[in-house]
């Protein structure tokens, strides 16, 4: 995430996780909770892509929850000023709680974490596969655990079963790919502009993703 945000180019950075989805007009709605300048950070109430009834009351406990502690997870679009996120140190290099970790020295710190009335949308497939109780308590004991002062190392753990392993032998992505060749990529966009010009844009387009 700090790599993100060394990247980005605006004054205010969206953290948002890949399976949550943000209400309409949120850009707005972030744009004007800054406008008050003691705010320096803020987050949306969380909501699911379902209506069960269990994560229906979740999504209320976490509502309650996050107005009363003021600290709001990534699952809810943490939205922060770059100039402070920067001053502060951006996120700490913690495997998991690194969202926590940061509302809590925001708070520490005095400044003011906004929290908007609109939902965003998680999806609820960690639910659907470990059981909506079972979930739900893993979650709240990790939260217990670091705030106990436990080495979020140590929380990872339990929460990615594979997180030590891959931690001791290297964890890797692998990327599948075409062999760049001319005439052999990009050929539907290679009938209108070449395939000379395809095969260029195609190594182009791999370098960005490497």
């Amino acid at each position: 995430m700090n790599r993100g945000a060394a990247a980005a180019s605006g004054d205010v950075l969206l953290f948002l996780h890949a399976d949550t989805k943000l209400p309409e007009g949120a850009c707005s709605m972030i744009r004007e909770s800054l406008m008050n300048r003691n705010v320096v950070a803020g987050a949306f109430r969380l909501g699911f892509d379902t209506a069960r009834p269990f994560l229906a009351l979740v999504s209320l406990i976490a509502s309650l929850r996050t107005r009363v502690l003021r600290l709001p997870f990534g699952d809810q679009a943490i939205f922060i000023r770059r100039e402070y996120f920067d001053r502060i140190g951006g996120y700490r290099n913690f495997p998991v709680m690194e969202d926590l970790d940061l509302m809590r020295r925001i708070r520490r710190r005095g400044g003011r974490i906004a929290l908007l009335r609109a939902r965003v949308k998680s999806s609820s497939r960690r639910w659907d596969r470990g059981g909506d109780l079972k979930t739900s308590l893993m979650n709240w004991r990790m939260r217990m655990r670091y705030r106990r002062g436990e080495d979020p190392a140590l929380i990872a753990g339990s929460y990615y079963p594979d997180w030590s392993r891959d931690q001791d032998r290297g964890a890797a992505v692998i990327l599948f790919l075409k062999l760049p060749g001319t005439g052999g990529v990009k050929t539907r966009l290679a009938a209108e502009i070449g395939s000379d010009a395809a095969e260029a844009l195609y190594r182009c387009m791999v370098r960005d993703v490497f």
